[in-house]
């Protein structure tokens, strides 16, 4: 059963993979690049914790719960998924343990790249008249979510791909 959290998967990258946060030590990295690696990996689960709880709140509500996570097309996709599993009656079920790390510098730039190594071991669809687990993740899911910086200053993701064919 697909998640909300799905998107179209992308196969082999020919990019470099990148390496954990913890390697970039934070006494070589400017305070810029600091703040703005900090205040993504934050919305990052800000936006799990909303992407969690999008099937629970009423359709018409859903819009606004996105607004300070997600910009379109993800948000637009969301929506859709959401609306997509209410209407099979299903739900989100569990938590995701992020792991996060950095393929490139942002630079100052107005876009970023994060890529995490995810275990969705304990995530999945759940059906909301029964409680029936339907489906749940790996424990190494590779994804890489593109985050816009706005007018305002805040990160908000653009886009999440699931990385196949490569392990993490």
């Amino acid at each position: 059963m697909p998640s909300i959290a799905s998107s179209t998967p992308l196969s082999r990258s020919s990019s470099v993979l990148g390496t954990p946060s913890g390697t970039d030590s934070p006494g070589n990295l400017s305070p810029v690049e600091q703040a703005d690696r900090a205040a993504i990996e934050a919305q990052w689960a800000k936006y799990w914790d909303v992407l969690a709880g999008l099937t629970k709140v009423p359709a018409e509500d859903r819009e606004q719960l996105l607004e300070p996570v997600a910009v379109d097309p993800q948000k637009a996709k969301l929506l859709a998924a959401a609306a997509q599993f209410e209407a099979e009656g299903l739900g989100q079920y569990g938590e995701v343990i992020l792991r996060p790390f950095w393929p490139q510098p942002i630079d100052g730039e107005q876009f970023a790249l994060l890529r995490d190594c995810q275990d969705q071991s304990g995530w999945g669809s759940i059906s909301v008249s029964t409680g029936e687990v339907h489906a749940l993740g790996a424990d190494r899911h590779f994804v890489q979510a593109g985050f816009e910086r706005g007018s305002d200053g805040v990160w908000r993701v653009q886009n999440v791909q699931w990385i196949e064919n490569l392990q993490c």
